[in-house]
């Protein structure tokens, strides 16, 4: 029997500004690599936002963020950053799949933007991203 020395729950966590050249008329149009890496076979359960700072958004009312780890969506597309970037609150962000995502491939966490609508240029700020994940790396091994 394997023996566990890790926690199978993990949370990944990035600080990340919200570029200002999110433009209209496209989605995902504008995706930035966090330096965190999400191994191949974690599910994650979980993405949620904190911005612990003053954030203005209100120049990209309409503009959506989705995290990615390589090309695979955890996120739906109609997650606006006007109600994901709220300070003092821990916001989560709906998922693909609400009971869980498998990441086929591991790779980076990456945050992708896009904005059918005004764009995100009186953005203010920054925030923090925590992606809660199973993993277990002895899976293979047991």
């Amino acid at each position: 029997m394997a023996t566990n020395e890790f926690q199978v729950k993990r949370v990944a966590f990035a600080n990340f500004t919200v570029p200002t050249s999110i433009v209209a008329a496209q989605s995902d149009n504008m995706t930035v690599n966090t330096d965190v890496y999400i191994p191949a076979g974690a599910i994650v359960t979980g993405v949620r936002y904190y911005a612990g700072g003053a954030v203005t958004v209100s120049g990209a009312s309409d503009a959506i963020i989705r995290a990615y780890v390589s090309a695979q969506a955890l996120c739906s597309n109609d997650n606006k950053l006007s109600e994901e970037l709220i300070q003092t609150v821990a916001m989560p962000q709906v998922l693909v799949h609400a009971d869980g995502i498998v990441v086929p491939t591991g790779g980076l966490l990456a945050l992708a933007y896009g904005t059918t609508g005004a764009g995100a240029d009186t953005l203010v700020g920054d925030a923090s991203v925590y992606v809660e994940y199973l993993y277990c790396p002895d899976l293979d091994a047991s």
